[in-house]
């Protein structure tokens, strides 16, 4: 797969998940061992980077607040290394 056609998927989900998830607030309600349990979380743009599985290596250490800018911005460079473990998870 080639570098553009991985961009527009990281555009993509980026746009889902700006549309569905950022700064949002959910609540997981849930039984374990017959006590009920609850959290809150509000995904955020530095959450963007984990949630999409990659493990992104610049030269210059960018933050996963950066990646989130960068794809945003359609300014992220693709490292060869990065196109093998997206073509792995794809």
């Amino acid at each position: 797969m080639d570098s553009s056609k991985i961009f527009k998927k990281l555009k993509l989900a980026q746009e889902v998940y700006d549309e569905n998830f950022l700064n949002k607030e959910f609540l997981y309600i849930y039984e374990e061992k017959g006590e009920i349990k609850k959290f809150l979380i509000t995904f955020k743009k530095q959450n963007f980077l984990h949630l999409t599985g990659v493990k992104y290596n610049s030269k210059d250490n960018m933050s996963p607040l950066d990646f989130y800018r960068a794809v945003k911005e359609n300014r992220l460079s693709l490292s060869e290394k990065i196109l093998m473990i997206l073509q792995i998870l794809n």
